[in-house]
């Protein structure tokens, strides 16, 4: 990159005589990083100048860096049901309270007691809408108009009348079903067609009207929908921990003569609760069938061949228990695995907004906060990037997508060019010439689905061609003329403190015009400082 400091003192001297000299004219004439050809002018006379003199300085600067940014995060959080005594518990998300024994129901185990609230509070999203049609009569509906959601379907068009009123009315079904697919639903009870509108919203209020007399065909509308009731659109989904498993193996039915063993704290003798038999298959079946019924609904046993496998009912670690043989012909693993049944729960709102409490009133169920929300570095409204680098205008960006889903109204791997926006933030454009004009791309958010889960990187295209700095005059501000004088050419951006100084000596023009000769790829900065003098007569 390039920068340019400057300053220049100097006197006039002219054959053997000193001119005194008033300095009316100093300063920055030129400051910035420049990836597209540009132009400063300078109106001689209008700043009252005899003598002029410049300087340029270039330098590597830290314009090159790269802008991370990402679409956000959504926050997290989880409840854990650890016992299933709840009876009367009340659990809140975010402002939103589910009784235990009104909205949700304790279990036998404490994975069906999640299960029960994780239902309560995933259909948080409240009442569909729903209407219907009826059709009384198939005589007098020539021409009918039925206008459902707003569109108009017509007698002989979209629907025929049939030799009876039932038959009518699965005209009208057949055209709705196949014309209303993800909007509203439809299902057919007789002479009777009920709408559901396939959203949990409000939105699903719609009129239906009949052109026809009301006796022949009657219409309700699509009422009783409303918003959700939750602060924030909240999804839940249930994780029941792992069930404990164990199993036992009979290898022989030899030598087990008052053999015992014990599952779960009990034993089992052997001419007690089971009895050998005269294959090990067969042993294997009457201690299943002992354990069967020792542990229903606690402990299942599941029985093939000679094996005997056991799962605890309840996904819990208290179900990892150690089992034990008084016998070498039968073979006990140990119950493991289990773990506490937990709901988790994600927000769907990005952002920081999404962070928010979940509270429940006993330590028999555990509510976490959800946390780790963060806002997006995009601006979907004005189309911006959050950023700390300053980007010149036309700036090539490589864009790259690192995670998630592409941002829409970009692509990963094509270049783009930067807008200067604001003092934190900037926009981006297709080209160079759009850039320059301002015209910058609309950036829109992924789906709701993909959004927080993506993270993109803007990497500025390495300096590449040459570029410099030439300097011209004109009297009439129109035609150009290149001045004899050397000028500034970069081919890199680690030229540091190059510099170089022209002594215009008597200026005799109107204006003086410094062109910008911008790289190929990549920026070049540069600072040009003057001074100009009037002489005293």
């Amino acid at each position: 990159m390039k920068r340019l400091i400057a300053a220049a003192l100097f006197l006039v001297v002219s054959v053997g005589r000193v001119f005194a000299s008033d300095v009316t004219y100093q300063g920055e004439f030129i400051n910035g990083s420049f990836s597209s050809n540009t132009s400063y002018i300078l109106d001689v006379p209008a700043n009252n100048i005899d003598y002029l003199s410049m300087q340029a300085v270039t330098t590597s600067t830290d314009v090159y860096s790269a802008t991370t940014f990402t679409d956000g995060r959504k926050a997290v959080g989880t409840i854990t049901v650890s016992d299933i005594y709840v009876a009367g518990t009340t659990v809140t998300v975010n402002g939103q309270r589910y009784v235990e024994g009104i909205d949700w129901t304790k279990q036998d185990t404490t994975s069906g007691t999640a299960l029960s609230l994780y239902n309560a509070i995933s259909s948080s999203y409240t009442a569909r809408a729903t209407g219907s049609i009826t059709v009384y009569s198939t005589y007098g509906v020539a021409n009918s108009t039925l206008t459902v959601l707003g569109k108009k379907y017509v007698e002989g068009i979209a629907w025929n009348v049939g030799a009876s009123s039932t038959t009518t009315a699965q005209n009208i079904y057949a055209a709705l079903a196949a014309d209303l697919v993800g909007t509203a639903k439809v299902s057919l009870s007789g002479t009777t067609i009920n709408l559901t509108y396939a959203q949990y919203t409000a939105i699903g209020n719609q009129t239906i009207s009949s052109t026809v007399d009301s006796s022949t065909i009657t219409v309700s509308g699509m009422s009783g929908g409303r918003q959700q009731t939750l602060t924030r659109d909240v999804a839940f989904s249930p994780y029941y921990g792992a069930t404990a498993t164990g199993s036992l193996t009979v290898l022989t039915t030899y030598s087990l003569s008052l053999s015992s063993f014990v599952v779960y704290g009990t034993t089992f003798i052997e001419n007690r609760d089971w009895y050998v038999q005269d294959t090990s298959t067969g042993t294997a079946q009457s201690i299943y069938s002992i354990l069967a019924s020792s542990f229903t609904g606690v402990l299942t046993a599941a029985r093939t061949d000679n094996a005997v496998s056991l799962t605890y009912g309840i996904r819990t670690p208290t179900a990892n228990v150690s089992m034990t043989s008084y016998v070498s012909s039968i073979t006990v693993t140990g119950m493991s695995g289990g773990q506490y049944p937990i709901i988790s729960a994600t927000s769907t709102v990005v952002g920081a907004g999404g962070n928010y409490t979940l509270a429940s009133s006993t330590s028999l169920i555990i509510a976490s906060g959800m946390t780790g929300g963060a806002s997006a570095s995009v601006n979907y409204n004005d189309h911006s990037i959050s950023g700390t680098a300053r980007y010149n205008t036309g700036l090539p960006l490589l864009y790259a997508k690192s995670a998630g889903t592409d941002i829409g109204g970009l692509t990963s791997g094509v270049t783009y060019y930067a807008i200067p926006y604001t003092s934190t933030a900037f926009r981006i454009a297709t080209s160079k010439t759009n850039a320059t004009d301002g015209k910058f791309v609309n950036i829109v958010g992924t789906t709701t689905a993909n959004q927080g889960l993506g993270t993109y990187t803007l990497t500025p295209i390495l300096f590449t061609g040459s570029a410099g700095l030439i300097w011209q005059y004109s009297n009439d501000g129109t035609n150009y003329t290149a001045m004899s004088v050397s000028s500034v050419t970069a081919t890199s951006v680690t030229a540091d403190n190059t510099s170089a100084f022209w002594d215009f000596s008597m200026f005799n023009f109107r204006y003086l015009k410094a062109s910008i000769v911008a790289p190929t790829w990549g920026a070049f900065k540069v600072i040009v400082t003057g001074i100009g003098k009037k002489v005293a007569p």
